[in-house]
């Protein structure tokens, strides 16, 4: 077939993310900018999330505060302590923000996870085609 290429340039992959991203069901979409809609600038809903995203799980596939916060300092390039994000969490875990989270558990023993499946790796691709993370910091944050 004339035309066709064999390999796969930077630029194809961020086309395939950006389609991917676009292309996810409208209702998480919809979820996803009301959850981490702020009107302040500098807010951090989007980065905390992603972070939720790559935290590691249990095997219950639940994450907890502490597993959040290297994850957030891979992405934002500085360290945080988990009184930094605790309240984004909080928040996820509400009608405030959609309860995309799910929290289980008592106070300073909460366990998180995501109310709906297909959430957690549209965060993940939605993270890569943004730029807020790259392929080779997941490929760090998940050991592979």
């Amino acid at each position: 077939m004339k035309g066709m290429r064999t390999h796969v340039e930077r630029e194809d992959l961020q086309f395939a993310l950006g389609d991917a991203v676009a292309g996810a069901q409208q209702s998480v979409q919809a979820k996803y900018v009301k959850a981490v809609y702020s009107p302040y600038p500098d807010n951090i809903y989007e980065h905390v999330l992603l972070a939720c995203a790559c935290a590691p799980i249990d095997e219950f596939g639940l994450f907890t505060a502490t597993g959040v916060r290297n994850p957030l300092s891979v992405i934002k390039r500085k360290q945080y302590t988990t009184a930094h994000f605790s309240r984004h969490l909080d928040e996820f875990s509400s009608t405030k923000r959609e309860n995309i989270l799910t929290k289980i558990g008592v106070p300073r023993r909460f366990r998180f996870k995501f109310t709906e499946p297909p959430m957690e790796p549209y965060v993940i691709l939605h993270g890569l085609s943004e730029g807020l993370i790259t392929k080779s910091e997941i490929d760090r944050l998940f050991g592979t």
